[in-house]
């Protein structure tokens, strides 16, 4: 939920599903999540064109009961929010996810492309990747939106938590 999946609900008072949008280029992982959502989702990902001729993949899981509480954690008032119990959700897992979602190497560390979150939720971001996996990271300013950085001296002990969740093509 950190990356580009969007959780909603068609109704207030029904249950929550998640929503993923992915570019066809990322075609890969698209497959992967699939196999690791597939008792969740109600079908294959659908391809849709853009106007501008580019092609994306949407994928929908069902509406279940068991995705409110995060519905509950990470939406309020339609708005994707981030609060400080994300700390309780954040695993080695769902870093690698992430990271594999919504990331990009730089020269020296990693990116996470969280440009739609406040200053206070990268705040958020940054005290619960230094609490729970020891990452140091910054926030950098990008025009007037923000981006988590994590430092290069963090970087090892990033790659030992997220690699064994990575699927190949992020491995090059």
């Amino acid at each position: 939920m950190l990356g580009d999946a969007y959780i909603k609900k068609k109704s207030s008072n029904g249950n929550a599903m998640i929503q993923f949008n992915q570019g066809f280029v990322h075609l890969p992982y698209v497959l992967f999540i699939i196999q690791n959502l597939v008792p969740l989702c109600t079908h294959y990902p659908l391809l849709m064109q853009a106007r501008d001729g580019s092609f994306s993949l949407h994928l929908y899981t069902r509406c279940l009961l068991s995705l409110n509480p995060i519905f509950n954690l990470f939406i309020v008032n339609r708005k994707k929010i981030i609060s400080a119990n994300i700390i309780d959700w954040l695993s080695p897992r769902s870093l690698a996810f992430w990271s594999m979602d919504d990331g990009s190497l730089s020269e020296s560390g990693f990116y996470f492309n969280t440009l739609s979150y406040s200053f206070e939720e990268h705040i958020i971001l940054q005290r619960v990747l230094n609490l729970k996996f020891n990452l140091e990271t910054n926030i950098h300013k990008h025009g007037d939106k923000f981006k988590l950085y994590i430092k290069a001296k963090s970087m090892p002990i990033f790659r030992f938590i997220v690699l064994p969740y990575f699927i190949f093509i992020f491995l090059l």
